[in-house]
């Protein structure tokens, strides 16, 4: 397809596209060597997401600008829905040109006229930090809190909980989440949970399997609204996408498949015709091209390894599945395993206890109905 078609035809937002002011800005950045430090494709898609699906406009509070090298405040400012990022004033000036973090990002958003280039807004380092954000907000605007594990984790949690309490709609980004296991700051952030008053923590890469590299989780209230609607949009989106993806994958391969079988039958059809096919070795075994073959082999190898990765991922949220899930889960399955091996001698086919069992699925499905209408 020729570019001019290209450009006419409509576009969805995937990733890297999404991705695109963030890779311009690291690559005007004087400070290159500092690029570890950046928000990674997924993580920024994620945060694209969550500030997109929220019903209202949105005034950011972005803490973890310095940390990220300004890329998350990028990620904020590319996003139409919002109305304002407050980022704290540096004091320090960047090598070559002597600017300051706020300064480039400022004039790489006008210079590429990213969505909301004029919503960013610069915040003198004060004891009250949301004073400023309050009297900056818009109406009916949600507040949003970004920041890094290591920030929301410190004093426990003393600027998350302070957040929350001055706006119950707000909402927590918190970035950088690393395994449990081996990141003490992730457990921090889980910790806030752990009181039956305290807020919501909830980790993006437990939504579905394509998104288990994701380090962002949300902190929110109880009360909150909203906040469990993204969330839920966000595991719809990413769970029907991936098995979709998987469904084109996979019948692309079985239609590579099936036309090189098909070549090979017509090959050995016409060479029965002809008189010209040998009693041992086919036609089509000694015409087909071979690299066809190899083509086919390697994609075979690859939805393989796709299954494996699958399969490894899935093992590895399963061991890192909380002691309480666990206890819950596991059992849960041996009882529908043992079920389902001997149903038929717990309830064999049109048995008093098959129509018990189904007259109390239908009395459960109806009742189900009702309260959702």
């Amino acid at each position: 397809m020729s570019d001019r078609f290209a450009k006419a035809l409509p576009r969805i937002s995937t990733i890297d596209m999404i991705y695109g002011p963030v890779a311009g800005y690291l690559e005007q950045a004087p400070y290159s060597d500092h690029v570890e430090s950046r928000l990674s494709p997924l993580d920024n898609y994620v945060i694209h997401l969550i500030l997109e699906f929220c019903p209202r406009p949105i005034i950011a509070a972005d803490l973890a600008s310095r940390s990220s090298w300004g890329t998350t405040t990028i990620a904020c400012l590319a996003n139409h829905r919002v109305a304002r990022v407050a980022v704290e004033e540096e004091t320090s000036a960047l090598p070559p040109r002597g600017e300051r973090l706020h300064e480039i990002i400022q004039n790489y958003a006008d210079s590429s006229a990213l969505a909301a280039r004029g919503a960013l807004a610069v915040v003198p380092q004060t004891d009250d930090r949301w004073e400023r954000l309050c009297s900056t907000a818009h109406h009916n605007a949600i507040p949003v809190l970004l920041l890094p594990a290591s920030i929301a984790a410190s004093s426990s949690g003393e600027i998350v909980t302070s957040f929350l309490d001055r706006f119950d709609d707000g909402v927590v980004i918190v970035l950088r989440m690393g395994k449990t296991r081996d990141d003490p700051d992730a457990r921090g952030v889980l910790g806030l949970a752990s009181s039956e008053t305290g807020p919501i923590v909830h980790l993006l890469r437990e939504e579905a399997p394509s998104l288990y590299d994701c380090s962002i989780a949300l902190v929110f209230h109880q009360t909150n609204r909203v906040a469990p609607d993204v969330l839920k949009r966000i595991e719809q989106l990413f769970t029907t996408n991936y098995d979709f993806l998987t469904l084109v994958r996979d019948a692309c391969l079985y239609a590579v498949e099936r036309g090189v079988r098909n070549q090979g039958k017509s090959l050995d059809a016409r060479a029965r015709s002809s008189g010209r096919m040998g009693d041992r070795t086919s036609l089509s075994e000694s015409l087909l091209n071979p690299d066809i073959e190899e083509e086919v082999l390697r994609e075979r190898n690859v939805r393989l390894q796709e299954q494996v990765e699958d399969l490894e991922a899935k093992l590895r949220k399963e061991l890192e599945r909380g002691l309480g899930k666990t206890l819950v889960v596991l059992p849960a399955r041996r009882v529908l395993a043992f079920g389902r091996r001997y149903r038929k001698v717990i309830a064999p086919k049109n048995s008093l206890r098959e129509r018990c069992a189904r007259g109390l699925l239908q009395m459960y499905k109806g009742r189900k109905d009702l309260d959702a209408a």
